[in-house]
């Protein structure tokens, strides 16, 4: 007989699931607690969480989410075969920061691992979403794009410009080498 507290915490799952952006699912081994601790604390600046879940659980909440929305299913069928502890991470928008967290933590802690990630409705296998978490983050991208765009425009305005500094020195240079001339006589 399923107990009321699963039915309870599928359900929970459900709502985290669909309210999350993006999630990641990631195997954590014999990870210490104080570890996954500060984890939560980093990943809590950045608004995301991490859950640690039963892997059955998380199977039943996908089958249920795939039922009542489609662009879950291809990714409750790449779950069906979880295995080792899994923990549930559920990001925001900005993602890259939030894996970047979990990147950080596996090269110090070998148990740690990207499992599978459901990032902007696609699915990205752990060798994927290492490569996502190497990446700079929208903002440092946004940065980079305006920063190039700058450059450009910077120089065309010297360019723009320096005919007529030329020229208000040559001025300069005349006036003074008359007045020069002009105080000798």
């Amino acid at each position: 007989m399923v107990s009321i507290k699963k039915i309870q915490t599928v359900k929970d799952l459900s709502e985290i699931i669909s309210s999350s952006s993006n999630i990641a699912l990631i195997g954590f081994g014999n990870t210490k607690h104080q570890n996954l601790e500060n984890v939560r604390k980093e990943l809590k600046k950045i608004s995301a969480k991490l859950r640690v879940i039963k892997n059955s659980l998380i199977i039943k909440t996908l089958k249920k989410l795939a039922v009542d929305n489609k662009k879950y299913k291809n990714f409750e069928k790449e779950t069906q075969n979880l295995k080792e502890k899994t923990a549930l991470l559920c990001l925001p928008e900005d993602y890259i920061s939030g894996l970047n967290t979990i990147e950080k933590l596996s090269k110090t802690d070998e148990t740690i691992s990207f499992k599978l990630g459901f990032l902007d409705g696609n699915i990205y296998y752990s060798d994927k979403l290492k490569q996502i978490a190497n990446l700079p983050s929208k903002n440092q991208l946004y940065f980079q794009l305006i920063s190039q765009l700058k450059t450009p425009i910077t120089k065309i305005m010297y360019l723009f410009n320096s005919p007529a500094v030329n020229l208000l020195r040559i001025i300069n240079t005349r006036s003074e080498s008359l007045k020069k001339q002009g105080g000798d006589q």
